[in-house]
């Protein structure tokens, strides 16, 4: 295993300090905290890539994106236990992570006199046919797109971080397919 630096070496440091992160010091006397602090270790190595360019279709800023994904994990470590649904919990903890920062932004835009993104208009660079036709996408099907494609979750996952009926997602899903061959398929 490669040395640990940054975020990471910090956290998982043996001299880590427990209250900096919010990690109750009663995971201590339960004897179970390294075995879990190890486990979500290992969840963020494992995930760090699918859950940094999921973060990445979301937030063109990289840096946003990386806190994001931190967010995530660091939300992971003070729930105390690994949730049910694991990489729905990630997803949707780095999907409400990157609204809250896009809020801020457009609150301080809106005080600054700017006029916040619209959809499909969030700075996202585009590099060839295939990805030029998933920007046009309006953000929510992209988002779809992203997860399924891209990321490979279920329609049962992708629900659970959207927080909607997997048929829906489903049709969301083959319905951004049918806009992008149609963009494809024009001259």
């Amino acid at each position: 295993m490669k040395p640990r630096s940054g975020w990471a070496s910090a956290l998982w440091s043996p001299r880590h300090d427990d209250e900096q992160f919010g990690v109750p010091r009663t995971w201590y006397a339960s004897g179970t905290v390294a075995t879990f602090f190890d486990d979500v270790r290992d969840i963020y190595e494992r995930e760090h890539g699918r859950l940094l360019a999921y973060a990445r279709s979301l937030a063109p800023d990289p840096v946003a994106a990386e806190d994001a994904v931190h967010d995530a994990v660091l939300g992971l470590l003070k729930r105390g236990r690994l949730p049910d649904e694991l990489r729905p919990f990630l997803f949707r903890s780095i999907r409400n992570a990157i609204l809250d920062h896009r809020r801020r932004l457009a609150r301080t835009a809106s005080g600054n006199g700017h006029k916040p993104g619209t959809h499909g208009d969030d700075g996202l660079v585009v590099a060839g046919t295939v990805a030029d036709c998933l920007v046009r996408l309006d953000s929510d099907d992209r988002e779809v797109v992203t997860l399924k494609a891209y990321l490979g979750l279920t329609f049962l996952e992708i629900a659970a971080v959207l927080d909607e009926p997997a048929p829906t997602v489903a049709t969301r899903y083959r319905r951004a397919l049918a806009k992008m061959r149609a963009r494809l398929e024009s001259p």
